[in-house]
């Protein structure tokens, strides 16, 4: 089973120590016209209505999971989502653009490696895993078909753990497993039977 990306991304990584958030904010509406969206036809996505960080979007097309009412089209844009927002960015992001501030409520470098997600600093693209790493996790995902529920004993239970623990020893984090497969259209429902499996 491949995964299937239906989205172009952008991100801005975190970074410990001071943060330019403007600039960083700049950058990444750039990087988005230079795509070829118009950052103003598109929606924010918050993890709870606030202040719009961009400062593009009226309240009309600033969306969280629990009201999203926006119309559809146009780049979506993230601002330190957690999981459940992810979850409503990548879904709105089909076909378009997905811009995302990463925050720490959530590690996104797998979502940015499955993605190619361009870095808002520095133009370069995120760089895929190995074509090894990328069978496992396709592997993964092939056993999430009843969203990795149901007993041990299920093909999932009895083969993903032990899936994970090789992408392990190549260098990936669950948190890097979890992120990855976000990309390709895993949900919170089946990310916590998941993470039952592999922590």
């Amino acid at each position: 089973m491949q995964l299937t990306i239906d989205h172009q991304s952008v991100w801005v990584p975190w970074l410990d120590g001071p943060r330019k958030l403007h600039g960083d904010e700049a950058m990444l509406v750039s990087q988005v016209e230079e795509l070829g969206f118009e950052p103003q036809d598109g929606v924010l996505v918050l993890n709870a209505h606030g202040d719009d960080p961009f400062g593009l979007f009226g309240r009309e097309r600033t969306i969280t999971p629990r009201s999203d009412i926006a119309p559809r089209g146009g780049p979506v844009f993230a601002h330190y989502p957690d999981q459940v927002a992810m979850v409503t960015a990548i879904s709105r992001a089909r076909g378009a653009v997905l811009a995302v501030m990463e925050g720490l409520q959530m590690n996104l470098r797998g979502w940015a490696a499955a993605t190619g997600a361009i870095d808002a600093r520095t133009g370069v693209a995120t760089t895929g895993v190995p074509a090894d790493v990328r069978r496992l996790l396709e592997r993964i995902m092939f056993y999430g078909n009843n969203g990795y529920g149901g007993a041990k004993h299920s093909p999932a239970g009895s083969m993903v753990p032990g899936i994970a623990g090789d992408i392990g020893a190549a260098g990936y984090s669950n948190d890097f497993i979890v992120s990855y497969l976000y990309a390709a259209g895993l949900d919170r429902h089946s990310e916590k039977n998941l993470r039952a499996l592999i922590d």
